[in-house]
């Protein structure tokens, strides 16, 4: 009969060396959330999770669900509608500030279209702030580029660019950083998906146009020398920063005007070659910025844009409106980037 092999010390204290190392170290749940086929899974008579509860609804919705922070073996069969950031038992990122439900990669327009309205379906139930807009700006923009490399566009994003420059930004779409390029013309190729399946919402795009114009403002703006950031309560400037500042200057300090002084210095406001006499002031710019911050938050908060508020934007932004030429285009254009 063999003897029991007694712990030493040495051993008891290098497990309990493990452990506190594990302890100190928590695995923080993510969701590895994978989507079934939709075929195969619509297949099926009767599917239930881990406890038995039927799974019903669009197969669609139907996804595998590992816990690796528990163990690698414990994968939970789960539905989007049922489950995902809704059950506890089932979804472990339920409580955590920066859960979202998963989103199926989109094969077509339809999913595409479809996927969307899940996005914008997750928005806060009253009006988001810029960090919870910035937020799903990042998921559209993510989706829309997979879905592009899925379909082939995005080996020919080149097209998109070509068809910008014809569409009123000849002199300036080089000028745009390279993401912003690229989203740009994804905003465009969106919008052929979305009236290609006649969608009534166009809010996707419009986020898309707004947070080129608000980054490539952003860049212009924190270039100020001396700026306090007063007027960022998000830490950084946003489309309404300049309208705030301009109608409230007593309230960031001496932000606004050092602003002035600068801009003085970097602002070409003689944008239009076909009216040369013609002057846009930076007062003028910022005049514009309001209606714009206004319909992109209406994109991100009630996820309702009609194709005509869209081609409103698209107007004011890149080809004409108040400005004559649009707002991107002069900012591109007067503010030495």
């Amino acid at each position: 009969m063999g003897h029991a092999i007694t712990p030493t010390h040495t051993d008891l204290a290098a497990l309990l060396d493990v452990a506190h190392t594990r302890l100190c170290a928590p695995r923080v749940p993510r969701c590895h959330g994978i989507f079934l086929d939709t075929l195969s899974s619509a297949e099926q008579q009767q599917i239930a999770d881990r406890t038995g509860t039927p799974l019903h609804g669009n197969p669609a919705d139907l996804l595998v669900c590992p816990k690796p922070h528990i163990s690698p073996s414990r994968v939970d069969l789960v539905s989007r509608m049922q489950h995902c950031c809704q059950d506890g038992r089932l979804c472990h990122i339920i409580h955590r500030s920066d859960s979202r439900k998963p989103l199926r990669p989109p094969r077509t327009a339809e999913e595409l279209l479809n996927e969307l309205q899940h996005l914008f379906s997750e928005t806060p139930a009253a009006e988001p702030d810029e960090q919870a807009i910035l937020t799903l700006a990042a998921h559209i923009e993510q989706m829309t580029r997979r879905f592009a490399a899925a379909v082939g566009t995005l080996e020919r994003i080149s097209i998109y660019y070509h068809r910008l420059r014809d569409l009123g930004m000849s002199r300036t779409f080089d000028r745009l950083a390279d993401d912003e390029r690229e989203s740009l013309a994804l905003a465009v190729f969106l919008v052929e998906q979305l009236d290609s399946v006649q969608a009534s919402d166009y809010s996707a795009p419009v986020i898309h146009i707004a947070s080129v114009l608000e980054r490539e403002l952003q860049r212009r703006i924190v270039r100020c020398p001396g700026l306090t950031g007063g007027a960022f309560p998000h830490g950084r400037p946003t489309l309404g920063t300049l309208p705030f500042m301009l109608r409230h200057p007593d309230r960031t300090g001496d932000d606004w005007q050092r602003l002035l002084d600068y801009t003085a210095q970097h602002w070409q406001g003689a944008v239009d070659p076909d009216a040369p006499a013609e002057v846009v002031s930076f007062e003028a710019f910022i005049g514009v910025l309001t209606s714009i911050k206004h319909l992109r938050n209406r994109a991100a908060h009630m996820g309702s844009v009609p194709r005509e508020r869209y081609s409103w934007l698209f107007r004011v932004v890149c080809q004409g409106g108040p400005l004559r030429i649009g707002a991107l285009n002069v900012l591109l254009l007067a503010w030495e980037g």
